[in-house]
């Protein structure tokens, strides 16, 4: 049996956890975005967004979770919230909804 090299295909995890903290709002969401970008395109299967330490969600972090869940549909990837609050379930669900 020959062995193969590891390839950085071969490294990439199969799921990717971020944990942003704080406020998502206009100063902090770009940061965010692009964290969520980079961990789509890293991850194999699915990225988990932990949001257990953000205390508010302003607008522009609702934006990048809606452009990480189109993002993930585009790459077959999945996208999983975690510790959402009932206010930014609710419209993140609103949002889903006037997309389809």
């Amino acid at each position: 049996m020959q062995l193969k090299p590891a390839t950085p295909s071969t490294l990439r995890p199969s799921t990717v956890v971020l944990r942003p903290s704080g406020c998502l709002d206009s100063s902090r969401s770009p940061a965010f975005r692009q964290s969520l970008e980079q961990a789509l395109e890293l991850a194999t299967d699915t990225v988990i967004v932990d949001l257990l330490s953000v205390n508010v969600i302003k607008a522009e972090g609702i934006r990048s979770l809606i452009a990480g869940m189109k993002r993930a549909a585009a790459l077959g990837k999945t996208l999983s919230l975690e510790f959402v609050d009932a206010v930014t379930r609710m419209i993140l669900e609103e949002q889903l909804q006037d997309l389809s």
